[in-house]
């Protein structure tokens, strides 16, 4: 008995890669699609708009990653969520004094 395994790349995590990925995997499946990566087709179209929606996923999973830790937070609100984690309790906006 003979297994047909497809093995997919994740670390094609761009939008080049994924679409790239998938045309590949479209001329190996279905080898009587000529047109496959083409501009003018519909199907790659489609291809096109999954890898669009690969794109925008990884780039708010790392978003979300980078948020965990304080040197690459960004967010004002994830910093203070560190901080009260850590039991630390940031003083508030002060002006200055003489």
């Amino acid at each position: 008995m003979t297994e047909n395994r497809i093995v997919l790349d994740y670390t094609n995590r761009d939008f080049a890669g994924i679409r790239a990925q998938l045309v590949g995997l479209s001329k190996g499946l279905m080898p009587e699609w000529q047109t496959v990566g083409e501009t003018g087709d519909f199907g790659t179209l489609l291809l096109e708009l999954y890898a669009y929606a690969g794109d925008i996923t990884n780039f708010y999973i790392d978003r979300m990653a980078s948020e965990a830790f304080l040197g690459t937070a960004v967010r004002r609100q994830s910093v203070l969520y560190i901080a009260d984690m850590l039991g630390y309790t940031p003083v508030g906006q002060l002006a200055a004094s003489v």
